[in-house]
């Protein structure tokens, strides 16, 4: 009796350790930077920064980083909407859908593909939509205007990147070039605009000062003809004389037109 009990709760013992152990190993925790992927029993199944027991023998759990990962894209013969061909270099970041419709739709694509593979289709997207918006500016506006153009890039490529189940988290114009020296001679030409506008104030500001020295010496004379006027007319009235010479030097002087 006593070895049958032994026995009993032996088995006991070891079918509970069993089945924690089974509890705790297919208890799956999903790390903070990764999703968990539940597939193999009805409708994929997402995790991300929690914790769901998988059936053992049932289900299968997949990862994929929630991390944004880089592009870059380098663009040539980029057609402005003058017909100027420019270069244009991006560089961005690009992470999974936050939600987990989208996180469903890109594991349904990419979650046993290689990394490699998805950021070629990402760059695809993303430079014809580069290539697109390019289109509706000028090259004065493609370089001026470098967070207009990202923005109008990530508006565009949206829907196409959210259909795999991706979004834009960053996205910056790196560089505008143009083999033509198209962009080097507007810059010579806002150089020269600079100069010439620098002489013409400098100019301007020289004629300014000359005029008023002239003015002030003129009114300088005048005060002196008045001062010798008023002491010879008004003979002991000097206190006269020289109020009427304290309100000429009060006068303010005109620039020149």
């Amino acid at each position: 009796m006593t070895v049958s009990i032994l026995i009993a709760a032996g088995a006991a013992v070891i079918v509970i350790l069993l089945a924690l152990w089974i509890f705790f190993h297919n208890y799956i925790k999903s790390p903070p930077d990764q999703v968990a992927i539940f597939t193999g029993r009805g409708e994929m199944k997402v995790v991300r920064g929690g914790a769901r027991f998988k059936v053992p023998g049932l289900e299968r759990v997949d990862y994929m980083p929630l991390r944004p990962f880089e592009i870059r894209i380098a663009l040539s013969n980029a057609r402005s909407i003058d017909g100027v061909p420019v270069e244009l270099q991006a560089v961005g970041l690009v992470r999974i859908g936050t939600t987990d419709e989208m996180t469903r739709t890109a594991a349904q694509r990419f979650l046993t593909a290689n990394m490699g593979e998805l950021e070629n289709q990402i760059n695809e997207i993303l430079a014809g939509s580069l290539r697109g918006i390019a289109a509706t500016m000028t090259v004065e506006q493609l370089n001026s205007n470098r967070e207009a153009l990202a923005r109008g890039v990530v508006d565009e490529a949206g829907g196409d990147l959210s259909r795999i189940g991706m979004e834009v988290d960053i996205l910056k114009i790196a560089g505008i070039e143009d083999r033509n020296g198209y962009l080097e001679s507007l810059g010579q030409k806002r150089i020269a605009e600079v100069k010439r506008d620098a002489d013409i104030g400098k100019a301007e500001a020289e004629r300014d000062a000359a005029f008023a020295a002239g003015q002030r010496d003129m009114q300088e004379r005048a005060i002196q003809d008045v001062a010798e006027w008023g002491c010879l007319f008004l003979g002991s009235g000097e206190n006269v004389t020289v109020d009427v010479i304290d309100d000429l030097r009060d006068l303010p002087i005109k620039p020149s037109p």
